[in-house]
């Protein structure tokens, strides 16, 4: 495939005044971002694996497209920019421009104030937008039709029937097909032409969503959170998408103007967190180059990490959450102990996975009766969660099927479903990690 050159820049009119057209030029990617997202799907369309891994970019086959996101403890100039990125596969024969395959452009990655890879922001010149905790999800519209958008989240897509189907367990413990219910709220939405060339984020509030903040039913619903041109690449300012919010029919986000002295944003804080129990905290968003960081309420860091006490038990939801760079970020002494928990998690799901594949190989699957006594038999090794996953999904011959399988069992059970409390001591000795201070009340994070 061609490597091509960008192209000029539409917006070096010389009849509009270099201020204006420095502003449009700033809140769209970059020369090096666009040959940075060619080479990923000129790497993504000849199948190097080998490529993508070494960025720590994690791709997702959706039958006519590939959605793609980085991998949690991975940071570089590549997977920041795959955020839930949707791309089409294209024909055999297909020689045009990689970009223009890209059919979902969601936000580059940004970071905590804290984090060395977070973009400067001026905070004199800032808006300072509410932190929804919900699922983020992003709409296109890949038909050409206004009244058939298409919507993902970071890994499942609407267009996929197997994504349609999945299941999960709300906080309040009832069961619920997940996109099918931000479906109800999309069909809600009113799009029109000028929507087509658009990719919209929107964070998703829901009960279906495992976050920890919980919200009222009333505030559930799809919030409009940014709007990309996916030829341009250009970003919609907040003016703009207080407008387009209006037309369509989505709520947003609170925002108001930066607050420059760390006592007002304090008290702001304080009174964001009556309101809402375990509110996180705000995203600055500079009004020149549309960059943005987000800076957390040290209440919430609080709750949803650790003040004391660093250990595998508590550190474990976090890093099956994906906020493992966040811990780190506050905690840098910490991350010893989160690759010790990657490594060992990684390995121990690999190892069901391999037991599973290998049982289902064999002549017992005819008879489950012989199956089971050969699996739960003295002379299996495999422990008592492998054998248990063995009996009930030996019949999938799907690796990749499969380790989403055992992943979602796993996370279940250090973090919980519904009413059912999770327990990370229980995963952390599954997968052979042991806390020193194990036997010690070191309280709850």
């Amino acid at each position: 495939m061609p490597v091509y050159m960008p192209e000029a820049k539409r917006y070096n009119n010389p009849y509009l005044p270099l201020k204006f057209r420095t502003f449009l030029v700033e809140m769209e990617t970059s020369a090096t971002e666009k040959e940075n997202l060619r080479t990923i799907i000129q790497k993504l369309i000849q199948g190097d694996k080998n490529w993508l891994n070494q960025q720590e970019i994690l791709w997702g086959d959706k039958g006519s497209y590939w959605i793609l996101n980085y991998k949690p403890g991975g940071r570089n100039e590549f997977n920041r920019l795959v955020r839930g990125l949707v791309v089409a596969k294209p024909s055999s024969n297909f020689g045009g421009d990689p970009l223009t395959l890209i059919k979902s452009f969601p936000f580059i990655r940004f970071y905590n104030k804290q984090e060395k890879e977070a973009d400067p922001v001026d905070f004199s010149n800032a808006e300072m937008l509410e932190k929804l905790d919900g699922t983020f999800v992003g709409l296109f519209f890949p038909h050409n039709d206004p009244n058939r958008p298409e919507f993902h989240t970071r890994k499942m897509m609407s267009t996929h029937k197997d994504d349609m189907e999945r299941k999960v367990t709300t906080f309040k413990g009832k069961e619920a097909r997940f996109l099918p219910e931000i479906k109800n709220f999309v069909d809600q939405l009113r799009f029109s032409d000028e929507d087509l060339n658009y990719t919209y984020m929107f964070e998703f509030l829901h009960e279906v969503s495992h976050v920890l903040t919980k919200y009222n039913p009333d505030q559930y619903g799809l919030y409009l959170l940014g709007g990309r041109n996916v030829s341009t690449h250009r970003e919609l300012t907040e003016d703009q998408l207080d407008e387009t919010a209006t037309r369509i029919g989505s709520k947003r986000a609170r925002r108001w103007d930066a607050i420059k002295y760390h006592n007002e944003i304090e008290k702001m804080f304080n009174d964001m967190a009556k309101e809402i129990p375990d509110f996180e905290g705000f995203i600055f968003r500079d009004k020149k180059t549309g960059k943005r960081v987000k800076v957390k309420d040290p209440e919430y860091v609080r709750k949803h990490h650790l003040l004391s006490g660093l250990n595998y038990k508590k550190l474990v939801p976090r890093v099956l959450e994906g906020e493992e760079d966040e811990v780190v970020a506050y905690f840098p002494h910490a991350k010893e102990l989160v690759q010790d928990i990657k490594t060992a998690y990684s390995n121990y799901l690999e190892k069901v996975v391999n037991s599973i594949l290998k049982w289902g190989n064999t002549d017992f699957v005819q008879s489950r009766k012989l199956l089971a006594q050969n699996v739960m038999g003295p002379d299996n090794p495999d422990d008592k969660f492998t054998r248990n996953m063995v009996m009930k999904y030996h019949q999938i011959k799907d690796r990749e099927e499969l380790t989403n399988t055992i992943d979602q069992h796993l996370k279940t059970i250090a973090l919980g479903a519904g009413n059912n409390a999770g327990s990370p001591k229980r995963l952390i000795d599954m997968i052979g990690l042991h806390d020193e201070d194990d036997d010690e009340d070191m309280g709850e994070i």
